[in-house]
């Protein structure tokens, strides 16, 4: 897994054309004024003396913070940015994100975010009051840190005396168990036959088409890395990521997501939450598409594949990733638990 400045996602959003659904056109337009607010930020920069290296690392932090999260989650500007969406994106949504986050990587973001509050303050794009408030939670650097420790020190399930696999399998059974009627196949065995016989390609389009027409559009989380790149120059193509051009690559998107998932899960029984209190069908969509990852991953094991396979698998996973997180968040809205909260 590459650093947080090596992450983020390549955005092909293009230029917005009549033809396009007013939605989509609204996306690719604020993304665009976005990546234009943040080619000044590297100017901005620029003209404070700082090195390239640094400047390139506060822009990528930059765009992961506004564009990644901000922009793809609430589908607003710099001036709808709040104190919570900080805390959110950086206690949170970060750990999930990333795999091998570190206290640099922390302190690093932080710090890029104050210039870049810094910078749309002085361009008068948020208030003063508003800037002082998201750089006292910029400031914070005790709570992220302790989210830091919290994920650092949060082992596998398996290794855990108080968590045993039996204990999370049976809590996966019991929900499973209370989908399904008397006359249908346990879930995991309808996923493994329907799939047995099928290519790993069949697998990733299958996953792929079952997810595609239920992914909303807000909400996209992506684990796909990006090298550094300045604002203003054409991103590289998707040949160029030889990082993610790989099997292990594959495997490691796939692992990042199961374990994210699992944690949730673990979550909510640590709340002594049963299957039947939770909304069934959001809960349903994080069992399935899980037993889907590990089936991936199985196949992952057993096969040599190529690199329009893996580039699918990376399609694949991404539409998981929103779908899961979406679910997430229904769970915990009707639950009324704050995610913020979730113990990594």
């Amino acid at each position: 897994m590459l650093s947080n400045q090596d992450y983020f996602s390549n955005i092909n959003v293009g230029s917005a054309s009549e033809d396009q659904p007013l939605f989509e056109r609204f996306e690719i337009e604020l993304v665009d004024k976005l990546e234009n607010l943040l080619d000044e930020f590297y100017f901005y920069l620029m003209e404070k003396g700082l090195k390239s290296s640094t400047i390139e690392k506060h822009t990528a932090n930059a765009e992961l913070f506004l564009v990644q999260y901000h922009a793809f989650q609430y589908l607003k500007g710099v001036e709808s940015i709040t104190a919570d969406e900080v805390y959110d994106f950086l206690g949170l949504w970060y750990f999930q994100k990333i795999l091998y986050p570190t206290r640099r990587d922390i302190l690093s973001i932080l710090t890029s975010l104050k210039r870049l509050l810094s910078f749309i303050s002085e361009e008068e794009l948020i208030g003063e009051d508003l800037a002082a408030e998201l750089k006292n939670a910029c400031g914070d650097k005790s709570f992220f840190l302790k989210k830091l420790e919290e994920f650092e020190n949060n082992p596998p399930l398996y290794e855990e005396e108080e968590w045993e696999e039996d204990d999370f399998q049976d809590f996966v059974d019991d929900f499973i168990g209370s989908i399904s009627t008397e006359e249908e196949e346990p879930l995991d065995d309808m996923l493994q036959e329907e799939l047995e016989e099928k290519s790993l390609i069949d697998i990733m389009a299958y996953l792929r088409d079952m997810v595609g027409p239920m992914v909303p559009r807000n909400n996209v989380i992506s684990l796909e890395t990006k090298l550094p790149q300045k604002p203003g120059v054409a991103k590289p193509s998707s040949q160029d990521h030889k990082s993610r051009s790989t099997t292990d690559a594959l495997k490691e998107h796939s692992l990042a997501l199961h374990r994210s998932n699992l944690i949730f899960i673990r979550w909510l029984d640590r709340y002594n939450i049963h299957p039947a209190d939770l909304p069934a069908d959001a809960f349903r969509t994080c069992v399935i598409l899980d037993n889907l990852i590990s089936i991936l991953l199985i196949r992952l094991e057993e096969e040599i594949i190529s690199k329009t396979e893996i580039d699918l698998g990376h399609e694949m996973l991404e539409l998981i990733d929103r779908m899961l997180w979406a679910a997430r968040q229904t769970i915990a809205g009707d639950l009324d638990l704050d995610l913020r909260l979730l113990p990594l």
